[in-house]
This record gives C-alpha cells, structure tokens and sequence, in this order.
C-alpha cells in the first residue's frame, strides 16, 4: 500500500493518488476519488461489480481536492445488496464526477448529488432501471447533468432535494415508467433552474389527486423549467 504522511500520522492508501487507475473493491473507488492528486479516469473492473453487489450501503464519493474525475463502468450492470442509494457524489470545492458508460439495477440504483457552485455531477451513458425510493437522482445543490442516458420503470425519474440554489441539465435522455405522487419524471423542487433538451419523456405517472397530479413534471415551489 502507499502511505502518505500527515500530522504525524501515517494512513495507508488503497490507490496511487496520482493518475489513471483501475479498481476492483468499492474501498479502492472511495479512495480514488477523495485522495485524487491530479484530474483521472477511474474504471471499474469486474471485480468491483462482484464487490459491490454484496454490500447494501450508500458508496460515498468525495471530490475534496476538485480535481474532474471520470467514473468509467465499462459497460457493465451494477447492483447492490439492498435499497440504499448506489452512489453519493460530492464536489464541495469544485471540479466534477463523472459516472459514465454503466446501469445500475434495482431498488437503490441512483445517485444523489451535492456540490458547491463551481462542482459538477455528470451521468454520461447511464442506464437506471427499477429505482425505489424518493428518486433515482437527487440534487441537493451545485450542478448536475444527465447525458445520453435512460431512468425508467421506477419510482420517480429526478428531484431536487433541498431549497438550495441548483442547477439541472438534461440532454438526449429517456424518462419512462416511473411512478411518484407527482412529478414522476422531474420534480425540481425550489431554487432549482432545471433544462431539458431532446429528451423524449413518456408514460410517467402522477399518482395523488387520481392520478392528475402532474405525471410527468410538477412544479409547486420556485423553479424554472424549459
């Protein structure tokens, strides 16, 4: 293992901070992401899928140096043990997370995202499917973008989470299915300025007031959508 002095105190790192890395245990992609010493590309082996599919707890990705990290899944299906929510993805100072090329099936897939103004969450080439819960992405605050991906046949699709000032980009992404007591599709939530272009957004149902309470977008609080 690589140590790193600090303090006095000496910590083992699962990872080299520095450059491209592949891992194979959930530990390792913790590590690649909080003791990131430059921009990198993290792919995730086949390992990792078996890895992470044992254990029904949130993965908690931390940029604290804000550098732009790139989550390469391969293509693959990743699943989890239990309901928790797959991926926690924070950006406090800055710079970006980027999970890209992966689905993510079952009652946690997901993620929820949270940032400074200057940090980014990106979903690129993502598939979500059969999500339970409050909502497969969740915006607390900072931005996220959705890219050429799918959320379907869940509960509901986004949300924002908080009252704090965020922003939502969506872009070439298929919303279907899912079902929430409003907003199945989009619920932005207050302070949110959300945009959603060439996005095809179907079957989602509203289930409060028989079903009339806005299936696909509902906006009761201070947002904008276009």
């Amino acid at each position: 293992s690589l140590i790193e002095e600090e303090d006095d105190e000496i910590e083992l790192l699962a990872v080299d901070p520095m450059g491209d890395v592949t891992v194979d245990e959930v530990d390792e992609l913790v590590d690649a992401v909080a003791n990131a010493g430059e921009s990198r590309t993290v792919t995730l082996s086949a390992a990792f899928a078996a890895d992470m599919a044992g254990k029904n707890a949130t993965i908690s990705l931390n940029n604290v140096t804000g550098y732009d990290i790139v989550i390469e899944g391969g293509n693959q299906v990743f699943t989890s043990a239990g309901a928790n929510r797959f991926f926690s993805a924070v950006c406090p100072n800055g710079g970006s997370i980027t999970l890209q090329n992966m689905a993510l099936s079952g009652a946690g897939a997901g993620v929820e995202a949270s940032g400074s103004a200057a940090g980014k969450v990106v979903l690129d080439g993502v598939t979500i499917t059969g999500h339970a819960g409050n909502q497969a992405v969740g915006i607390a605050s900072g931005t996220v973008e959705i890219n050429n991906s799918s959320i379907t046949n869940g509960s509901r699709a986004v949300s924002g989470t908080s009252g704090n000032v965020k922003t939502l980009v969506v872009f070439n992404t298929l919303i279907e299915g899912n079902r929430a007591g409003c907003g199945a599709a989009l619920y932005p939530g207050s302070n949110t300025t959300a945009t959603l272009t060439q996005c095809t957004i179907n079957n989602n149902v509203g289930t409060s007031d028989g079903g009339y309470a806005g299936g696909a977008i509902a906006t009761d609080q201070a947002s904008n959508v276009t």
